[in-house]
């Protein structure tokens, strides 16, 4: 949720009606429940703040969450994928599973 509130208010100085949010995430699947509880929970977190107008309620990006977005997208577009360091080695991990938990 908040790679897509990145993408739609970071640096853009606005907050998103939640009843919006809902809508959009019902589209996807996700309960209006699971929409609601996760907004709270990044509130608590100081991901998003929290505006009431009336009876509606709107959520924008705190300075720590437009913190960790910018981060995100500095390592991810600038930094590039690639990770010049590597020597080519790779490690495999396996194990098995009894079938009663599958």
């Amino acid at each position: 949720m908040l790679s897509f509130l990145g993408i739609h208010v970071l640096d853009r100085d606005i907050a998103v009606f939640s009843g919006s949010v809902i809508d959009v995430f019902a589209r996807v699947g996700v309960s209006e429940e699971a929409v609601r509880s996760t907004l709270t929970r990044m509130v608590k977190r100081d991901l998003l703040t929290r505006h009431r107008a009336g009876r509606r309620m709107y959520f924008g990006l705190t300075p720590r969450s437009t913190a960790v977005l910018h981060d995100g997208e500095h390592r991810v577009w600038h930094n590039g994928a690639l990770n010049h360091d590597w020597n080519g080695t790779w490690t495999l991990v396996g194990f098995s599973v009894p079938e009663s938990w599958r």
